[in-house]
Parts: C-alpha cells; sequence; structure tokens
C-alpha cells in the first residue's frame, strides 16, 4: 500500500508537521506523488516534450513562419538554444532530491509553458488547425503544455516537509531524540 510504504521511509510523524493526516485525501494524494517520484517524472516530462521542439527550430527555422525574413532564422536558431539548455537544467534537477531549489526551478519552468499555451489557445481560437505545422497540431500542443505547467506547478507547490529530509521539523525531532 502507498500509505505504509510511506510513512515507513519517511516516518508517519513527517505527515503530521503540515497537520495533515496521513488518512486524509490529501495525505494519500502526498503519499501517491511520492511514491511515483513527481519532481523526476515532471523534469522528464518538459524533457519529452521540449527536446522535440528545440531540434525542430534549430533544424527547421523557416517552418515556424509563413514567409520568413532571413534574419529570423537566427533568432529562432537562438530560441531553439535557450529551450534546449532549459532543457538540460531539467536533465540536472531529474536526477537531484526534491528540495526548494527543485521545486524553484519547477515553478520557473512552469512559468515558461505559459507562452506557447497562449499561443496555441490562439491558433484554435482562430481556426488555425489545418496548417498544423511541427509536430502535431494546436490541439496537442495546448494538451502537452497544460500538462506540463499544472505538474511543475504542483511541485513548485508541494510543502517542504514532506519531500525535504533536513527541514526544521526534522531536525527539531532529532534534537529531542537525543535528550
Amino acid at each position: 500500500m502507498v500509505l505504509s510504504s510511506a510513512t515507513e521511509r519517511y516516518g508517519a510523524e513527517r505527515f503530521y508537521a503540515d497537520n495533515i493526516s496521513p488518512i486524509s485525501p490529501v495525505g494519500l494524494f502526498k503519499a501517491s506523488l511520492q511514491s511515483l517520484n513527481l519532481g523526476s517524472s515532471v523534469f522528464y516530462l518538459h524533457l519529452m516534450v521540449e527536446v522535440p521542439a528545440s531540434i525542430n527550430f534549430f533544424l527547421n527555422p523557416s517552418g515556424q513562419f509563413e514567409s520568413p525574413a532571413p534574419w529570423t532564422h537566427s533568432v529562432i536558431r537562438q530560441y531553439a538554444i535557450l529551450l534546449f539548455v532549459s532543457c538540460v537544467i531539467a536533465l540536472i534537477f531529474a536526477f537531484r532530491n526534491i528540495d526548494r531549489t527543485s521545486r524553484n526551478v519547477a515553478g520557473a519552468l512552469a512559468l515558461y509553458h505559459i507562452a506557447p499555451l497562449f499561443r496555441a489557445f490562439s491558433h484554435i481560437m482562430r481556426r488555425e488547425e489545418a496548417e498544423a505545422r511541427g509536430f502535431g497540431g494546436s490541439y496537442l500542443h495546448f494538451v502537452l503544455h497544460l500538462v506540463c505547467m499544472v505538474f511543475l506547478l504542483l511541485l513548485f507547490m508541494m510543502s517542504n516537509t514532506f519531500h525535504e529530509p533536513n527541514n526544521d521539523y526534522c531536525v527539531e525531532k532529532k534534537n529531542h531524540e537525543k535528550i
């Protein structure tokens, strides 16, 4: 059972640090997310969505516009490199334990997904699905960026006490055990 493995791994008292019972729906949700290693999964999700996009932008910059000016190729390629750098950062954080810095990076990556989400939404509203440039269409882009943004935001908003083994509550508890 998810709850028993999470309480064995982290101790039942960790669930009570936020006054959240391990039996409550929120406690079960947190235990389920932890057992799935949400942090790594979310960063891998960002990688799966953005690596193909960055490669497409870099190799096919003229495919992003109907009639591109020559100078737009360098701008699109620069964007591709920046997008690829966000993927490298996500890969680094996929191998780390979830801490405050990891959650802040997840929040920053979630902010990135707002722009492509609105761009896909505007294409849907203008009914430009027939063009379907790049990978998939506007609906697929909208769903993928929405899923990425939501899960990155969930990771960003998770509490410190559930993920961080060296938070104040745990240090205080260890000090009481020594006495």
